[in-house]
């Protein structure tokens, strides 16, 4: 039997160079093929994504700045600021009027502004104070912090002292009823990133009640939806309605964190990110999100980041709301671009390399035995 081990070797050793050749042969084609099949279809799907990206601008709230920044949205170059009247005091919410115009909600000074999507250059203040007129007007509400649109043309509007949401005709620009009395008991300083889900409940963050509630737009029940403070929920800003899921954006809790959109229980942290206000959906499978001198897009399972609008450019420090504006006919600047997306780790070859340490150890047995 002793005998016979030189000859079982050297068979081994013919069976793995055989079978290495065969497996390399399989592999190689299974590379090609692939390298032909899946750049093709990831190549297209990215190459419409960030055509459609290149054709759009990034409005950008800076709370410090007191303006509205405007960044090219393919490669997150700055344009210019917003608003050249000193009609801004306080920018947070930004959302399109059924009209295609730019609206701007201004807390501090409590107005709605609005700008014409060709332009994006004067600014008329539609609700509140008027600086163009002798009169003091007194049609809008207290510290206006976000707004939404429903798919009637009717804007839903949230006082962040008051904790009170009402509803606006956009034909008229007047309030037409309160869907949620101020100083309600249910709810804390009301922030901007409110949201409409597909039951046709408005879905609001409590800043400092660290919760998030909802209200029925046709009946105004309200119901709870997160408790205070479940899974280490402080300074909620912004929502996202995923399915069976909340995104919330927490600024005090540095993170994107996911919640059981029927139990209000923490699910997990998608993301960790420094202070983030602003969250909307950007295109199939992503987000935008910032830190507070910073704009990101990032993959809705949270696998990688890119970073749009690169830190404290043109002076970015407090970003409150991001708004991806589509656009195409309007002076981009610049159009280089920056590769900055963090790739995660990637690991393959490991079935090849344990064959080829087999085989090396079958080879060196042979070689002993001559």
């Amino acid at each position: 039997m002793r005998k016979n081990k030189p000859i079982l070797t050297a068979k081994l050793w013919t069976f793995c160079r055989t079978s290495h050749v065969i497996y390399r042969s399989i592999q190689s084609f299974l590379m090609i093929s692939l390298s032909l099949l899946i750049p093709g279809i990831a190549a297209a799907a990215d190459a419409n994504s960030k055509q459609k990206n290149c054709e759009s601008l990034l409005l950008v709230s800076d709370w410090n700045a007191n303006n509205v920044k405007i960044y090219n949205g393919c490669t997150g170059n700055f344009i210019r600021d917003l608003d050249s009247q000193g009609l801004i005091r306080g920018p947070l919410g930004i959302l399109q009027a059924p009209d295609g115009d730019i609206l701007v909600i201004s807390e501090n000074n409590g107005r709605l502004i609005k700008y014409d999507y060709q332009t994006l250059s004067e600014g008329t203040v539609v609700m509140g104070d008027d600086p163009t007129t002798a009169e003091v007007e007194d049609n809008f509400i207290q510290n206006p912090v976000g707004a939404i649109m429903d798919d009637n043309g009717m804007m839903y509007v949230a006082s962040f002292t008051l904790n009170s949401v009402v509803k606006v005709n956009t034909q008229n620009w007047t309030i037409e009823d309160e869907i949620l009395p101020a100083n309600n008991g249910y709810i804390n300083g009301i922030d901007s990133g409110m949201v409409i889900g597909d039951d046709n409940e408005l879905y609001l963050p409590g800043y400092y009640s660290n919760n998030i509630i909802k209200v029925n737009l046709d009946t105004k029940n309200v119901s709870p939806v997160v408790v205070e403070g479940e899974g280490g929920l402080r300074a909620p800003r912004a929502i996202l309605v995923k399915e069976n899921e909340l995104h919330v954006a927490a600024e005090r809790s540095n993170a994107i964190m996911i919640f059981d959109r029927q139990t209000g229980a923490i699910k997990s942290t998608l993301v960790d990110i420094a202070y983030p206000a602003a969250l909307k959906e950007d295109g199939e499978g992503y987000f935008i999100t910032n830190s507070p001198a910073a704009v990101f897009r990032i993959p809705n399972d949270g696998s990688a980041y890119e970073k749009i609008v690169k830190k404290g450019t043109s002076g970015l420090s407090a970003v409150t709301f991001v708004y991806r504006l589509q656009k195409s006919n309007f002076d981009m600047g610049d159009n280089n671009t920056d590769d900055n997306t963090i790739e995660p780790a990637r690991s393959g070859g490991g079935s090849l390399s344990f064959w080829l340490l087999a085989c090396l150890i079958i080879r060196a047995a042979i070689k002993k035995r001559m």
